[in-house]
This record gives structure tokens, C-alpha cells and sequence, in this order.
């Protein structure tokens, strides 16, 4: 299956990492958010629906629960859009860390 993601997302890894935990959570989130379409295209694809290996395990029915569930969406959307939010009150030049936040 990681194949087949890497086909429908070109190649870019879902998980991000950064100079600190919290930092890679929203790297992450972040891009989750901007594969969300390629996610759904590649879990309604023939490559996917006709496989199997795919198809038939619990995982699957969970991924795919997931990837089409529109809150589950939302919710990290909002998550995202709070990150910016943090990172646009506080003052330039103060926690930088903060400034390597960037949401859709």
C-alpha cells in the first residue's frame, strides 16, 4: 500500500519531522491536510478497489473511514488554523519556533 500512496501523493511522505515534537505534529498535520484529495482519489481508485491485499483488511476499512469522514477533516483544519493563530500573536523575533508553522 505504501507504493500505491507514494504513486497518488508523488512520493511525499505523509509524516513530517522538526526540530521538536510539537513542531512535527503540525508538519504533519499540515501535510495530511494538503494530501486529503490524493488520499480520497487514491482509496477510491481501481488500483486500490480491485486489490485484495488492500481491500480485505480491517486497516483498510479504517483508513477509509478516516480519509472520508468530514469532521475528522474539520478537526484538523481548526487544529491547524489554532497553530497559526499562536504563531501570529506572538511578537517576531520571539520563540521562532513558531514562525516554521504554516497552515493552508
Amino acid at each position: 500500500m505504501l507504493d500505491l500512496m507514494k504513486q497518488y501523493t508523488g512520493a511525499q511522505e505523509l509524516i513530517k519531522t522538526g526540530i521538536t515534537k510539537s513542531i512535527s505534529n503540525f508538519l504533519s498535520l499540515q501535510s495530511l491536510l494538503k494530501q486529503r484529495t490524493r488520499l480520497k482519489v487514491m482509496f477510491n481508485s481501481p488500483e486500490y478497489s480491485t486489490n485484495s491485499s488492500y481491500t480485505n483488511k480491517p486497516q483498510s476499512i479504517t483508513c477509509i473511514a478516516i480519509v472520508e469522514d468530514n469532521d475528522f477533516w474539520r478537526a484538523r483544519m481548526f487544529a491547524c488554523n489554532l497553530a497559526k493563530e499562536a504563531r501570529d500573536t506572538v511578537p517576531p523575533g520571539k520563540y521562532t519556533i513558531f514562525y516554521s508553522i504554516r497552515c493552508l
